[in-house]
């Protein structure tokens, strides 16, 4: 099980450059047109990421991608240690805000305008960042939209969705743009995963997005009544994968279930979970069978070598 206490791992260069910076206490401005995936030195803004306690072999950058006329979405990424063209792009669960937390440091040293530290939170797949780019995979951590009148390092908290964003126009074209810009970058294959909540968003991006680019859709610990949304308009391949033991009361193996049958994709598959570790907390939350507790490190190998286009089992446990 990946601890959670924190320790400074490495100081990393964002690639993006800021302009003014006059006043901490003014709204922090981005020049959009300028930003850059890859490392930049001479940006304004640097901030230390702290990472939890683990072998992690992955770099990180943040990205501030502005995907409407009013909104900006901030991306944390890890990339594999040799260049990769594919990308995992991350649905948390909840409202959204459950991707990665932004906070202040205390810390006597000089060095930077703005010191931050940047965790991703418990989520299973934002702690599962690190893996996927262990995998040879950039794993990218979508946050919410947020107001490009607000400051930039905001707490996203205010700024959580709902249901009625992640099945809307505007969640489309965000998710649009930030493939967008990746592909700018040099990346040429994308696939979308949605945990808990996330799962509304990867189900109704997989019945709109046609985009050759995107090579398919995972949905772990799926929500009860994704069928909200019509599954028989999936088309490209669609991976479930859910604990049997899953607790919460919204999101019941028996519904995933029969939620599968329904997909019309000719290429789709369902992975049981089993075994773990003893829940800590809520039957909802990260650390429970609904966020595979003790066996999420078998999951996401499982989810890569799908994504590689291996046959995976149909159940795994540890």
């Amino acid at each position: 099980m990946i601890q959670t206490k924190n320790i400074f791992f490495a100081l990393f260069f964002f690639s993006i450059f800021c302009v003014g910076f006059n006043s901490s206490e003014q709204p922090q401005k981005l020049n959009f047109t300028t930003m850059t995936l890859s490392s930049n030195k001479k940006a304004d803004l640097k901030l230390i990421l702290r990472w939890y306690k683990n072998k992690n072999k992955a770099n990180w950058t943040m990205n501030f991608i502005k995907t409407r006329e009013k909104y900006f979405i901030r991306i944390l990424s890890a990339f594999p240690e040799k260049k990769s063209t594919k990308a995992i792009l991350l649905f948390s669960g909840g409202d959204g805000t459950a991707s990665f937390d932004i906070q202040d440091i205390e810390s006597p040293k000089k060095k930077y305008k703005y010191k931050k530290s940047v965790r991703p939170k418990n989520n299973s797949l934002s702690r599962s960042a690190h893996l996927f780019a262990n995998e040879g995979f950039i794993a990218i951590n979508v946050d919410v939209p947020i107001p490009i009148t607000e400051d930039t390092l905001i707490g996203n908290d205010a700024f959580g969705v709902g249901t009625d964003y992640r099945t809307s126009k505007k969640h489309l074209k965000d998710v649009q743009n930030i493939i967008k810009f990746y592909k700018m970058n040099g990346i040429k294959e994308f696939f979308l995963a949605g945990t808990s909540r996330g799962s509304y968003s990867v189900v109704y991006l997989a019945t709109l997005i046609t985009d050759p680019s995107v090579k398919g859709f995972i949905s772990t610990a799926s929500m009860d009544d994704i069928d909200i949304i019509d599954l028989s308009k999936i088309q490209k391949p669609f991976l479930f994968v859910h604990h049997e033991d899953d607790e919460c009361h919204v999101t019941t193996y028996g519904s995933a279930t029969y939620n599968y049958q329904t997909l019309s994709s000719s290429s789709k598959h369902f992975l049981t979970v089993s075994g773990g570790n003893s829940p800590e907390g809520r039957p909802c939350g990260p650390l429970a069978e609904h966020g595979f507790i003790g066996i999420n490190k078998k999951v996401v190998k499982n989810i890569t070598s799908w994504m590689k286009g291996n046959k995976i089992p149909n159940r795994i446990s540890d």
